[in-house]
């Protein structure tokens, strides 16, 4: 499959392959052109295409930038999502060394194995494209357990139980956020509009009546390398957790850190 490729492969290799493929495509198309197409024809209707191509490529030129933009934002708010769970994750093992022994000493070891499982299983396998395992849930359920089952003794106890069940909750929301942002892509009619506008546009540089051969060929591969470089740079950015420019597990790999320096410091 495509997809195997893209995100199965370092950007070093995938980024030529994906510009080049373009770069080729717009020189083949040229020379077919200048095979099928007289000259003269090309030259008598330039004033046209120059009209027809500016409109085609501004109209173009538009929703490319609309669909890399929309990209790069579910780019960084898959980023901002796996911060936000880590963080809460990192509230709740605090807050979990503030308990008596028993919950506090359960729910922080289940809160080190979720961050475990997360960094060792989940992230692996949303970087892969295979579907992610309950584990991960199932330690969140057993927190929450957990803390439904403890008894505050005062109100400052029955207070922090309140503050951590929130906290989970936020950390379940920001937990179906990742697994969300990781299923989603761009939606295939919107790769067939952005692919054929790609073809329109570079079949105005075709039939575009040029004087010089040579000059003409260099002006069309540098409108398909840039076509390339823009399809590049979505495709690295639809898909946040997999391929060359993927979001780590940068913040659970230091929030482990954090929890194996508060396990050697006392409550």
């Amino acid at each position: 499959m495509l997809a195997d490729f893209f995100y199965g492969h370092p950007g070093y290799i995938v980024g030529p392959v994906v510009v080049g493929f373009f770069t080729l495509l717009g020189l083949a198309g040229q020379v077919l052109i200048f095979r099928l197409v007289p000259a003269r024809l090309r030259d008598e209707n330039r004033d046209a295409t120059i009209y027809m191509a500016s409109t085609v490529g501004i109209i173009y030129a538009v929703l490319l930038a609309f669909i890399a933009v929309a990209a790069w934002e579910n780019y960084n708010n898959a980023g901002e999502v796996a911060v936000d769970e880590a963080s809460q994750i990192a509230n709740l093992y605090r807050s979990s060394r503030l308990l008596e022994s028993w919950p506090g000493d359960e729910v922080g070891r289940r809160l080190e194995q979720y961050v475990e499982t997360v960094v060792g299983e989940e992230w692996p396998a949303m970087a892969a494209g295979r579907p992610v395992s309950e584990n991960g849930a199932m330690l969140l359920e057993e927190v929450a357990e957990l803390l439904a089952k403890s008894l505050p003794n005062d109100a400052k106890s029955a207070a922090l139980l309140q503050e951590m069940l929130s906290r989970l909750h936020d950390a379940y929301e920001a937990r179906k956020k990742r697994l969300l942002a990781a299923d989603e892509a761009l939606n295939p009619s919107i790769w067939v509009v952005q692919l054929l506008g790609g073809l329109i546009s570079l079949g105005f540089c075709w039939i575009f009546g040029a004087p010089h051969r040579g000059f003409h060929m260099v002006a069309t591969s540098l409108v398909a390398t840039a076509f390339g470089l823009v399809i590049f740079l979505i495709v690295s950015f639809d898909h946040p957790y997999r391929g060359a420019v993927q979001i780590g597990p940068d913040p659970f790999q230091r929030l482990h850190g954090s929890i194996e320096r508060m396990k050697a410091t006392p409550h």
